[in-house]
């Protein structure tokens, strides 16, 4: 027991002289060169950081030399600093190729705007419900196309407290637009 006191004594004396000549080192790149010694403890080597002045934190994002940088060159160089994993890619592929495909399908299902000609007379529409309701419809009155062929289109309008109710009519009561 007593070895391992003395032993340690002296292990934390030889810290202690190394520390103190690391600290009194003429240059700046001599006690950083102290940093690598492996006696010393993590609280010996931020104290010879602080003395030298060097923090060893990365650099911050809004640092004077990135604002000067023009945009392209700072996109070129976080570019070229990728790694490119075939893991990463294949899953950048996957998640924008999912992007897409919701948009495309969302887009596709989207019901296009359109108005009424007046020139038909007013339509019968069924409700989610299933209850038929002649509702009051005007020249210039919104409705949403749902779908259409080449004479007549589904159509679906909508009403405060009941939802959308759709019916179908020909094509000429229908003013394309909004």
């Amino acid at each position: 027991m007593a070895a391992a006191r003395r032993s340690g004594a002296r292990v934390r004396e030889v810290r202690a002289e190394r520390l103190a000549r690391a600290l009194a080192a003429p240059t700046p790149a001599a006690r950083l060169a102290a940093l690598d010694d492996p006696i010393l403890t993590r609280a010996d080597r931020r104290k010879l950081r602080e003395h030298v002045g060097v923090s060893l934190a990365p650099e911050s994002s809004t640092s004077k030399t990135s604002k000067r940088r023009p945009l392209a060159n700072r996109l070129r160089v976080a570019l070229a600093s990728q790694r490119y994993n075939p893991v990463n890619l294949l899953i950048c592929v996957f998640v924008g190729g999912s992007i897409v495909t919701a948009l495309a399908f969302a887009w596709a299902h989207t019901g296009r705007g359109a108005q009424m000609s007046g020139l038909c007379r007013d339509p019968v529409f069924t409700w989610s419900d299933g209850t038929p309701r002649y509702p009051s419809i005007s020249k210039g009155t919104r409705v949403i196309v749902r779908s259409e062929s080449t004479e007549v289109a589904t159509i679906a309008y909508w009403q405060p407290l009941a939802g959308y109710g759709i019916t179908t009519v020909e094509k000429v009561c229908l003013v394309k637009g909004e």
